[in-house]
């Protein structure tokens, strides 16, 4: 029985230790677990801070963006009123062209068709003239015809009357 008795207190020695080393390990363990909760709730904390500042980041850029665009919107109207207001001002300045082209063309036209009127009237008083110096032209070399031949005809006569009176 001695023999028993010292198997089973060595039994039990052995099973107190491990029953020890157990206890260690759990304790072990334990600790472990309590820093890896302790890590993870710090972990969650940050990522709670990470998400709320990002989240105001995103609040702000959005205000930001929101402003910015109604700035933009804004500049763009206006460049959209200038851009209309200079299409206006160019409308206006090509319909005074028009007018003022049309203006001188219709004067241009009146101006022409007076010269035309004109040249008509000196044409024809070209004609009139040029057919008075035909006639006139004509009266003269008859009106010289005529007076050469009366100076013969006086040259004849003096001629015998000098005959005439040489012979008295």
């Amino acid at each position: 029985h001695a023999k028993n008795i010292a198997a089973l207190q060595a039994g039990h020695e052995s099973q107190a230790s491990v029953q020890e080393r157990v206890k260690a390990l759990e304790q072990l363990l334990g600790a472990s677990a309590n820093k890896h909760a302790q890590v993870v709730r710090e972990i969650q904390q940050a990522l709670r801070e990470h998400q709320a500042s990002l989240e105001e980041h995103n609040a702000h850029q959005e205000e930001h963006l929101s402003r910015s665009i109604g700035a933009q919107c804004k500049e763009m109207q206006d460049v959209k009123a200038m851009l209309a207001k200079q299409g206006a001002d160019i409308d206006e300045r090509l319909a005074q062209m028009e007018e003022l082209v049309g203006d001188a063309a219709e004067r241009h036209a009146q101006e022409l068709e007076t010269l035309r009127a004109a040249h008509i009237a000196h044409a024809r008083e070209i004609e009139d003239a040029k057919t008075a110096h035909i006639r006139l032209a004509g009266e003269a070399r008859q009106n010289l015809e005529q007076h050469l031949s009366v100076a013969d005809r006086l040259e004849t006569l003096e001629n015998r009357l000098k005959v005439c009176f040489s012979e008295l």
